[in-house]
């Protein structure tokens, strides 16, 4: 073999040594920057749902005092008898029986469905006062005033007895009473005779109705605690320590400055592939 024609082996083999280093070094580099582009991927979607987690905490934290406001506002309203707003409560009233009896046994019974919370006044207790036939004793007419502890179950009882004027029955059922001695020296013929007093009330939670608000009530109340609620919620937004919209531009900056742009790795990527096939092409048309 001569001189020259070694000469051109060894050179044609150096280049194809070149050739495939070269090769070498593109497979790589793309190889690399398939992954710095995947990498940058994960980056730029981690700080996306960041952003947008930081946006909703800041959301939450703008809304927190009309949100708290509006569960204290209806709370309360609720609590107090007023109802939800938007929503047609249902409204229970009770039958409640009221009986009245003065000393000339005149009787005034009242009955009506009334409603019946904590808010409420209480039911009254019963009360019962007799006053027994007045007797004459020497020139004083004397007779006595009894107050009787009623058990809680007494108004059926003595509604009956009370509506009858049933002196007797009263006399002989009840025994539990404070006796006061009153003394007179005048007394009418109507006067003589035995009479009670009585306050009874009964609230029957048998009976009752259930019927909805009326819509002007539920829209009275929905505004009031609209107003309550948005205008306590704004005044505290107001004076407390934090600007949503501040927030939001350093959020926004905070995101640009971690963004990565893809574009100019994915024209590197596609030069390299494009470098790498003419490479190829070269390296199999040597072959």
């Amino acid at each position: 073999m001569s001189k020259r024609r070694k000469k051109n082996k060894k050179k044609h083999d150096l280049n194809k040594e070149l050739l495939l280093n070269d090769i070498r070094t593109l497979k790589q580099s793309v190889a690399d920057k398939e992954k710095e582009i995947e990498k940058v991927k994960h980056d730029n979607f981690k700080a996306f749902h960041v952003r947008n987690l930081k946006v909703f905490r800041g959301t939450c934290n703008l809304l927190l005092p009309f949100v708290v406001m509006s569960g204290i506002t209806v709370g309360g309203f609720k609590v107090c008898n007023g109802g939800f707003p938007f929503y047609r409560d249902d409204v229970t009233r009770y039958k409640q029986y009221e009986l009245e009896c003065d000393k000339d046994n005149g009787i005034n019974v009242n009955i009506e469905y009334v409603s019946y919370g904590w808010w409420s006044d209480s039911i009254p207790d019963n009360t019962l006062t007799l006053h027994t036939e007045a007797l004459k004793e020497g020139d004083l007419f004397t007779r006595y005033k009894r107050e009787y502890n009623l058990p809680d179950d007494s108004f059926d009882d003595l509604y009956d007895a009370v509506v009858r004027n049933d002196i007797d029955y009263i006399v002989e059922k009840y025994k539990d009473y404070k006796e006061e001695r009153q003394t007179s020296n005048d007394l009418s013929a109507e006067e003589i005779e035995a009479f009670v007093e009585a306050s009874l009330c009964k609230l029957d939670k048998d009976d009752k109705l259930i019927f909805p608000e009326s819509h002007k009530k539920n829209t009275i109340i929905t505004i009031v605690e609209l107003i309550i609620a948005l205008g306590i919620g704004a005044f505290i937004t107001h004076v407390r320590d934090y600007d949503f919209f501040e927030d939001l531009d350093d959020i926004k900056d905070d995101y640009n400055s971690s963004f990565k742009s893809l574009e100019p790795l994915k024209r590197e990527l596609e030069e390299e592939r494009k470098k790498l096939l003419v490479l190829t092409a070269k390296k199999e048309g040597e072959i």
